[in-house]
């Protein structure tokens, strides 16, 4: 895939967009594109939505080319926005003709920072450098289901073989630096799991991770698995499949909120135990569980007690992914999810390369 920053130039210009971006690598081309496609949808984006993705963009096309500000022309009507919109998102229009703007984006440059002007914060930022120092791993055959040869890291290596070869009943805390791969030790197993029949619930803490993580395995699941709050037609309709496709076990995997769990998804997800078609049960993020569930999402610290009534009615594995175990939040996941065990721990910490930091005095 080649990038091209004039075809990009072209299509903003025309407002055709294209059905497919697959053909941009740069996925802020294909992020903006995607966020004017769906204008006049019901997903369709805010006006500062598109102007921090043009300005993700303008940023990144400056960085390739070595520093140089580069401009874009864009319509000055919807989805694009106004004047003062651009100008409060960091992007100054250069010239205002009868049916364009053209415009550049402004480093960030806080006057609270010494030498900001010299070394712009978020110059690394726009040229993805990348500072991530894990090392790939020859992969094992089964990686060939998701296309791929290799697994990001040692850490991810072991624990998905971990979750492979775990008992049904068993709980497995994975603990894993962002970046290194956590969110394959769910999907894989569970699409290994389900290749005839079978169902994997995955709670994540936002809207935006269960899109994220569908766009992920929508080469690989040929239904949608994000379930979430759309009142439209459209998005009921979408609900009421999901729910259809985990009563009868060839849903494979849905990502949702622990609310909609334990509420609309719950009658589903019990026909699916006890069908034994039920094969993990999944928290991503599950330090949450310890730091959210108290007052601000108490359903979080529900979901111990769905699981042991599902339990009831068949196994499964259950596994905990974080980025961000202390002793504490261990604690509190192993007295919450511990039994029946087996309870185990796979952890690959290490420090963090990416962060920079600034300081003003």
């Amino acid at each position: 895939m080649a990038d091209s920053f004039q075809e990009l130039r072209d299509i903003l210009q025309t407002g055709k967009i294209p059905a497919n971006t697959s053909q941009f690598s740069e996925a802020c081309y294909r992020r903006l594109l995607d966020a004017l496609a769906a204008a006049g949808t019901p997903d369709a984006p805010e006006k500062g939505d598109i102007a921090a993705l043009v300005r993700h963009v303008l940023r990144r096309e400056d960085e390739r080319q070595g520093g140089m500000p580069q401009t874009l022309k864009v319509p000055p009507t919807y989805p694009f926005p106004h004047r003062e919109i651009w100008q409060q998102s960091g992007i100054d229009v250069l010239v205002e003709g009868s049916d364009y703007y053209l415009i550049s984006a402004r480093p960030w440059q806080p006057n609270w920072l010494d030498f900001s002007k010299q070394y712009a914060p978020d110059k690394p930022v726009f040229k993805e450098k990348n500072r991530r120092n894990y090392e790939e791993v020859v992969g094992d055959p089964f990686l060939e289901l998701v296309d791929r040869k290799k697994y990001r890291s040692v850490g991810q290596r072991e624990a998905i073989r971990a979750v492979l070869t775990a008992p049904e009943r068993a709980t497995l805390a994975i603990n894993l630096p962002t970046g290194s791969g956590k969110s394959l030790c769910a999907q894989l197993p569970a699409l290994l799991r389900s290749h005839i029949d079978g169902v994997s619930a995955i709670v994540v803490p936002t809207t935006a991770l269960a899109i994220d993580q569908e766009r992920a395995l929508k080469p690989f699941v040929n239904h949608p698995t994000a379930y979430y709050g759309d009142e439209s037609e459209e998005g009921q309709q979408k609900r009421q499949e999901i729910r259809d496709r985990l009563r009868n076990g060839t849903q494979r995997i849905v990502f949702t909120s622990p609310e909609s769990l334990m509420n609309s998804l719950a009658p589903a997800l019990y026909e699916a135990a006890s069908l034994n078609k039920l094969r993990y049960f999944v928290i991503d993020e599950a330090h949450i569980v310890e730091q959210w569930g108290d007052d601000f999402r108490p359903a979080f610290q529900e979901l111990p007690g769905l699981r042991r009534d599902l339990l009831r009615l068949t196994s499964f594995t259950t596994l905990l992914l974080t980025a961000t175990l202390t002793e504490s939040c261990l604690d509190t996941l192993e007295t919450l999810f511990g039994k029946p065990g087996p309870f185990q721990v796979i952890s690959a910490v290490q420090l963090r390369p990416e962060p920079s930091y600034w300081f003003a005095w």
